[in-house]
């Protein structure tokens, strides 16, 4: 993990940002923010299996799935050995990566009724880090997507049923940038289940030069952030 001296007022004024009114909600997270000083974090309710993206079977992480195309490991990770990497292929579709069981992931909708993992607790955020290279995207203003959604069983109807839902847009960004996506819950209930789904672009499209690919996500060290500000963290 990166070593942050004292940030604390960039800290505080990002730390704004993160207020949520409602169940689902859209940020626009910039390398601008940098992350909280590095204290000793505590671990409390359930956490992402391999969130660092150190074990790999293929080209698929374990406990994660990545789109057939558009998608690889990389060894230009924020920490350790490996990273995961998603971008836009054949110009326009996307690459996603997922634990959950979703054929073709879009931002704003909630496909998340089965897979994931089982959770006890109601996670405050998903953090971790990225970097987002645009490439030949034609210059466009382009964004990746982050989503969480926490999704409980109801006996009566059967159903997997959403408890909370949050999105953001992951801006450009050179370097690995920490991120951090805030979870409001508009309820009491206490989900069962949690999918995490990174997308390579909203609405982005690639030109010749880079044989059609573009919009190169990286991600590492995911964790889940608790209330009172506790977080698990991956020991790589």
């Amino acid at each position: 993990m990166k070593i942050h001296l004292d940030l604390k007022n960039l800290v505080l004024s990002c730390s704004l940002l993160s207020v949520l009114t409602t169940g689902c909600k859209r940020e626009n997270i910039t390398p601008d923010c940098p992350p909280a000083p590095n204290n000793k974090a505590h671990t409390e309710g359930t956490s992402l299996p391999n969130p660092g993206f150190e074990s790999w079977s293929g080209n698929q992480p374990f406990s994660w799935r990545l789109s057939t195309y558009g998608s690889s490991k990389t060894t230009g990770s924020n920490s350790g050995q490996y990273a995961a990497q998603i971008w836009n292929w054949y110009s326009y579709l996307k690459g996603f990566l997922t634990n959950g069981n979703i054929a073709t992931p879009a931002p704003g909708f909630d496909y998340n009724n089965t897979g994931g993992i089982a959770i006890s607790g109601r996670p405050a955020a998903l953090t971790g880090y990225y970097k987002y290279e645009l490439g030949d995207n034609g210059g466009g203003n382009d964004f990746a997507v982050a989503i969480i959604a926490l999704r409980k069983y109801n006996p009566a109807t059967h159903k997997s049923e959403r408890v909370a839902y949050a999105e953001a847009n992951l801006g450009p960004s050179s370097q690995y940038q920490f991120f951090r996506l805030p979870v409001s819950y508009p309820s009491s209930a206490i989900p069962d289940s949690l999918v995490v789904t990174f997308i390579s672009s909203r609405s982005g499209y690639c030109g010749d030069s880079g044989g059609g690919n573009c919009l190169y996500l990286s991600l590492d060290d995911l964790a889940l952030e608790y209330p009172g500000g506790k977080k698990e963290i991956a020991v790589k």
